[in-house]
């Protein structure tokens, strides 16, 4: 993808002959450390559409996984379980 990314925004900015960035920068990667980590993805991800206000509910996006119609599928196998702070 680099290399695409790459080859393009060269000509580009040539044939153009303005030097501004065209892609935004990259995405961070993340492993998903838990479950109560995979949560908080979820979550944050399910508000998205609230954050650029779309709707003012989360569950009212027709295309969330937050939307009634919508099955999450549960948390992968493998991942560590939540850890309780408590006691």
């Amino acid at each position: 993808m680099q290399f695409i990314k790459g080859g393009f925004s060269y000509r580009a900015k040539k044939e153009s002959g303005v030097n501004l960035e065209i892609w935004e920068r990259g995405y961070v990667d993340h492993r998903i450390r838990d479950t109560n980590d995979y949560r908080r993805h979820i979550e944050y991800i399910d508000q998205n559409p609230v954050r650029a206000g779309i709707v003012t509910r989360v569950g009212d996006y027709a295309y969330s996984s937050a939307h009634p119609s919508f099955a999450l599928d549960p948390p992968p196998d493998g991942l560590k379980p939540a850890i309780s702070l408590v006691g």
